[in-house]
C-alpha cells in the first residue's frame, strides 16, 4: 500500500471513533431525558446501560476469537453503519421492548467498533501506528468533551428526538465514507482465513502466551479501575463538595480535557519511548495527584488537581493497545480487544465496589481508593518493559 493512500483510511478510522464517541457521551447527557420519555425509575433506566455493556462484553468476546481471521475494515464499516442507525432509532420513541433490544445491539456492534478501530488503524498505517492510534484517541476524548455540550443544547431547542437525529445522522455520513475509503476491502469476501476451531484454539492459546500479553490484560484491568470510576463519579463527587451541579460538569470537563491533551502532546512521541516505562511512571504519579484530588478539601484546587491526574494518566488506553498490537501484529483484533476485555472487567468489578463504598461512607474516600490500581499498575508495566524489550519488539 503506498503511504499517500492511507490518508482516506485514516481519516475514516478516526472520524468513525470519533463519532463513536459522541455518541456514546450523548447517551450518557440524554439519560434523564430517555428515562422521563418513558417514565422509568433510575434503576430502571439504568438497565439499559447493563444490557447495552452485555452486548459490549459479547463483542469484545467474538472480536478476540474470530476478528484475527475475518476482514476486518469490512466487519468495522458494516459495524459502524448498523450501530449508528440503532442510535437513530432511539430518537423515534419505540416501544420499551424494542428500546432495550436497541441498546444490546448498540452495545454488540458499539463494542466491534470500539476494538477493531484500533486493530484497523494498527494494520493500515505503514509507519508509527502507534502515533495514529494516539491521536484517534485524543480525538475520542474531544468527542466526549464537546458532545454533552452540544446536545445539552440541541434537546433545550429541539427535543430529544432532534438531538439522536443530528448525531445519528451526521456519524451515519462518515459511516458510509469508511466504506467507500475501504471499498477494496468492502468487495472482498468476509473470510480472509480459514482456520479449524482447534486451529484457532491452539492460535489464541500461543497469542496469550507471546512474551508482555497477561501484563497488557492486567494493566488494562487496573487503568480501567481508575478511568471507569473516574468518568462516572468525578461530577457527581464534586457538585456534592461544592453544592453546585455546574462545579461537576466542570471538573469532568476538566478531566476529559487533560486526557485529550496529554493524547495530543504525547503522539508525535508515541513510537519512541517504552509503553512499559511510559505506563509505570505516568501513572505512579497521576495516582498521587488523583490521592490527592481526593483529600483536598477545596473545590479548585481538587478540579485542578483532577485535571493534572488525568493529564498523567490519559495515555493508558492508546498506548496500552498500541504495546499489544506490536507484541501481535498478526493478532490486532485479539490484542486491542484484551485491552477492550479488562475495560469491561473492572466495569462490572470495581466501579460497583466504589459505589458500595461510597454509599457506606462518601464518595470522595471511595474514589481516592481509586489511586490504589494506578499505583499497582507500576510493577506489571515495569515487567511488560522487560519482557517486551528481552522479546526483542524495539521501542516498546
Amino acid at each position: 500500500m503506498k503511504r499517500e493512500a492511507e490518508w482516506p483510511r485514516i481519516a475514516a478510522l478516526d472520524m468513525l471513533l470519533l463519532c463513536y464517541s459522541f455518541n456514546v457521551a450523548v447517551i450518557g447527557q440524554m439519560f434523564d431525558s430517555i428515562r422521563t420519555a418513558y417514565r422509568l425509575s433510575i434503576a430502571e433506566a439504568s438497565l439499559l446501560t447493563s444490557v447495552q455493556s452485555i452486548g459490549g462484553f459479547a463483542a469484545v468476546i467474538l472480536c478476540i476469537l474470530l476478528m484475527d481471521v475475518l476482514n476486518k475494515p469490512k466487519i468495522t464499516s458494516i459495524a459502524g453503519l448498523v450501530y449508528f442507525v440503532l442510535f437513530l432509532t432511539v430518537g423515534m420513541s419505540v416501544p420499551l421492548v424494542l428500546l432495550f433490544a436497541v441498546f444490546v445491539g448498540m452495545g454488540l456492534f458499539g463494542g466491534v467498533v470500539d476494538t477493531m478501530t484500533n486493530s484497523v488503524m494498527a494494520e493500515t498505517v505503514s509507519r508509527q501506528p502507534e502515533k495514529y492510534i494516539n491521536l484517534m484517541h485524543m480525538l475520542f476524548a474531544f468527542g466526549a468533551m464537546v458532545s454533552p455540550v452540544v446536545a445539552q443544547q440541541v434537546n433545550a431547542a429541539a427535543g430529544m428526538q432532534a438531538v439522536f437525529f443530528a448525531f445519528g445522522g451526521f456519524a451515519l455520513i462518515w459511516a458510509v465514507y469508511m466504506a467507500v475509503a475501504f471499498r477494496k476491502n468492502i468487495k472482498r469476501g468476509l473470510v480472509v482465513r480459514r482456520e479449524s476451531l482447534r486451529e484457532r484454539i491452539k492460535s489464541l492459546v500461543g497469542f496469550y502466551r507471546l512474551p508482555g500479553m497477561a501484563q497488557v490484560f492486567v494493566i488494562a484491568v487496573l487503568m480501567s479501575c481508575w478511568q471507569c470510576s473516574a468518568m462516572l463519579y468525578t461530577s457527581s463527587m464534586v457538585a456534592r463538595v461544592s453544592g453546585n451541579e455546574a462545579d461537576g460538569a466542570l471538573a469532568l470537563t476538566v478531566f476529559f480535557a487533560g486526557v485529550m491533551v496529554s493524547r495530543l502532546i504525547y503522539s508525535p512521541f508515541a513510537s519512541r519511548f517504552s509503553a512499559g516505562l511510559m505506563l509505570g511512571f505516568s501513572n505512579l504519579v497521576g495516582a498521587a495527584f488523583w490521592l490527592a484530588a481526593m483529600l483536598v478539601p477545596g473545590v479548585v484546587p481538587k478540579i485542578v488537581l483532577i485535571g493534572i491526574s488525568a493529564f498523567l494518566c490519559g495515555n493508558n488506553f492508546p498506548v496500552n493497545i498500541s504495546a499489544a498490537c506490536r507484541i501481535a501484529p498478526t493478532h490486532t483484533a485479539a490484542a486491542s480487544g484484551t485491552v477492550i476485555l479488562g475495560n469491561y472487567v473492572a466495569m462490572f468489578v470495581f466501579v460497583p465496589a466504589i459505589g458500595a463504598l461510597a454509599d457506606a461512607s462518601d464518595l470522595g474516600s471511595a474514589l481516592a481508593v481509586a489511586a490504589v490500581p494506578l499505583a499497582a499498575l507500576f510493577p506489571f508495566a515495569l515487567r511488560l518493559h522487560k519482557k517486551v524489550y528481552a522479546a526483542g519488539a524495539g521501542g516498546i
